[in-house]
């Protein structure tokens, strides 16, 4: 990763002493986690764009997947999600929740109106 940066942003979360919480959406893996980290890439104006596409791809496919590998279960939000991302999205965005919410999304869009990229039915 030579003449580039990333950084790694961390969030404090409440662990294992959050007040409980109701059944809903949320990634399941948050409920317990006490930190949750997310790697970002400095995009660098001054070198050219083949320069940053290698190392956005390097972060994606080498960077990414190696902490995944140390920090299993610890999920991400959609709006996190980088584009290129190759892992498994359903498992790290939705957890245990993705067929039930897909169930929802087929009784109230059945027709995929609605759809985002890694958003539940989008395959």
């Amino acid at each position: 990763m030579e003449n580039n940066t990333f950084s790694i942003g961390c969030n404090v979360l409440g662990g294992d002493n959050a007040p409980a919480h109701p059944d809903n959406a949320i990634f399941p893996g948050w409920r317990d986690l006490a930190v949750i980290c997310n790697v970002l890439h400095q995009w660098d104006f001054e070198v050219p764009l083949n320069k940053n596409l290698a190392f956005k791809r390097e972060l994606v496919s080498v960077i990414q997947p190696a902490i995944e590998a140390v920090t299993p279960g610890t999920g991400v939000y959609l709006n996190e999600m980088d584009p290129w991302y190759e892992g498994d999205w359903k498992t790290e965005m939705y957890g245990t929740n993705y067929n039930r919410l897909l169930n929802i999304k087929h009784t109230y869009d059945a027709d995929a109106l609605l759809w985002g990229l890694f958003a539940v039915g989008s395959e």
